[in-house]
């Protein structure tokens, strides 16, 4: 019993030093968060259609790259420029027009370059774009998967396995002090009401990790 209180204590510690963390992190002022409750998210899923933030974020890079292709294209066309105008001949008199155009010639070779690379980058965009959607769709399946297993487990555990447990543990105490029951019979139905409130816990913390992996591949 003592082993286990020092344990709840040490786990409590923890429990505090998490909450103040996210606390810190998500500008609360509750710091402890103490009146945190609740799905974060509603849990039914996005439609397929609605991109999620990393698939925003890879839009926006290939995005970028397909503008660096257009601006290495627009770099390596020479710029022509044309000039013209009056010129006056002080022998003779006489006035002419003059007429010049300007090409320069493509010699520097990182210009030239620049469109393969930069087509290149486009690609390895795109590619980064179509991996990030299959991506963000396998996470959504899977922690609605995830979700839905540990909502069955959760209410078979709370319902008839937590109350026979709880049963179980109360007519084990009572054989006991009447001396019909040992007590290793007590024991083990207390064990036994134990795990069963353990398995609830563990079937909460998963529910509460797919809560999270589908919020995050649902952020907006």
């Amino acid at each position: 019993m003592a082993e286990a209180e020092a344990e709840a204590l040490r786990s409590f510690g923890l429990l505090l030093t998490a909450r103040r963390k996210l606390g810190l992190l998500i500008g609360s002022d509750d710091p402890e968060l103490s009146a945190v409750g609740g799905d974060p998210i509603p849990t039914a899923p996005l439609p397929p259609n609605v991109a999620s933030l990393d698939e925003r974020i890879a839009a926006a890079e290939r995005d970028a790259a397909n503008a660096r292709i257009a601006l290495a294209r627009a770099e390596a066309v020479p710029n022509v420029t044309a000039s013209g105008g009056f010129r006056n001949f002080r022998e003779s008199g006489s006035t002419a027009f003059v007429l010049g155009v300007s090409v320069p010639l493509p010699i520097n070779r990182s210009v030239r370059s620049g469109v393969p690379a930069a087509r290149a980058e486009g690609e390895a965009a795109e590619a980064v774009l179509a991996q990030t959607r299959l991506d963000t769709r396998f996470s959504r399946q899977e922690a609605q998967t995830m979700l839905s297993a540990a909502d069955e487990r959760l209410a078979a555990l709370t319902g008839p396995g937590l109350r026979q447990a709880i049963e179980a543990e109360r007519v084990a105490g009572i054989g006991y002090r009447a001396g019909k029951f040992s007590l290793l019979e007590l024991i083990d139905a207390q064990e036994a009401l134990t795990n069963t409130r353990l398995k609830i816990i563990e079937a909460q913390l998963d529910r509460a990790r797919a809560l999270a992996a589908l919020a995050r591949a649902n952020a907006q």
